[in-house]
């Protein structure tokens, strides 16, 4: 089963009543985890030219930063008394800041409240929840407002590939099963694991040939759907094996293999099941005609309404160095 032993607290307040912060503790205690909360303190240097007042600037900016870290070993201190704390506070650029600390520390995830931004550009293209989904190396946990710290319903979207009996599962998939399953299995919750798939090219192909090759295109059609199915069936086998094989096949876990677009089916899911969490994957990638390709998790963030933790596919290497890049 997966535990997170290296807990990264991403503050967002000055209190322990967000639902960020309850998820975060409830996760350290039951994974006897480290917990590191952080504050992000961004100031802006437009006009500091002259040496001496940037030095001066600098020297303000530690002070509010080692007053920040004081008030957060305060707020935790109780709790320090139970599960390891750390408080710090980070200056800079949110996202990039939050990457290098995980960088540094080798966190395993990073927990954090879904922002509120207030520009619809950078929502589109700079906040920092998406900086950080795309650019973090390790799983992201986005957790809305009215997050009840309690997930009953969990949602693992995967993206399957053309796998044989004996093969193993694909890393970025074994990742999200281990994850979700752990999860509904500590939270007494029900698992339910959805791939999206369509069937690429048949009608086009079949608007734009002439009717002579039309019983090919329905031919090629059938045989992906046959080829799909196939390998959606392995897939349920070979996760039904992983939950026997660590001791938590009583779970409730259920499949749902749903023609369609990944935005689409998910958002309906959530919708239809109450989801509390859903889980996935960043990036996609597959050798079977009629799984969808590309990365469509941005796509699928914006349709649903609910907390999201998002895992990164294995080898995958930040943008964000440590050096400053």
């Amino acid at each position: 089963m997966r535990r997170f032993k290296n807990i990264l607290l991403v503050l967002n307040g000055s209190d322990l009543k967000g639902p960020e912060t309850k998820r975060a503790i409830k996760l350290a205690r039951a994974n006897r985890a480290r917990l590191t909360v952080v504050d992000v303190l961004q100031f802006s240097t437009l006009g500091l030219r002259l040496p001496s007042l940037n030095e001066k600037m600098l020297t303000l900016h530690r002070q509010l930063g080692e007053e920040r870290r004081q008030e957060l070993e305060k707020l935790f201190f109780e709790l320090s008394q139970e599960i390891y704390i750390r408080c710090e506070v980070l200056q800079g650029k949110p996202f990039a800041e939050i990457i290098r600390f995980v960088q540094k520390c080798d966190c395993d995830l990073v927990i954090k409240a879904v922002g509120e931004e207030k520009r619809f550009s950078s929502i589109l293209f700079g906040s920092t929840d998406l900086q950080l989904l795309r650019k973090c190396p390790c799983p992201v946990w986005l957790v809305k407002a009215d997050d009840s710290a309690e997930s009953r319903n969990i949602l693992a979207a995967v993206q399957l590939e053309a796998i044989g009996e004996e093969e193993e599962l694909d890393e970025l998939n074994l990742q999200i099963v281990e994850i979700a399953s752990s999860m509904a299995y500590r939270e007494n919750g029900a698992l339910h694991i959805v791939n999206a798939w369509i069937v690429f090219d048949g009608e086009t192909l079949a608007k734009k040939l002439s009717t002579h090759y039309h019983e090919q295109v329905e031919i090629w059609v059938e045989e992906q759907r046959q080829n799909i199915a196939a390998a959606q069936l392995v897939f349920q086998r070979k996760v039904q094996k992983y939950l026997e094989k660590n001791a938590i096949s009583d779970i409730s876990c259920t499949f749902h293999f749903l023609e369609g677009e990944a935005e689409e089916v998910i958002a309906g899911l959530v919708e239809e099941q109450g989801m509390d969490l859903v889980i996935m994957g960043t990036a996609a990638r597959t050798d079977l005609a009629g799984f969808f390709v590309g990365n469509t998790s941005e796509a699928v963030l914006r349709q649903i309404d609910t907390s999201v933790l998002a895992v990164k596919p294995p080898g995958f290497v930040s943008p964000v160095t440590a050096d400053g890049g």
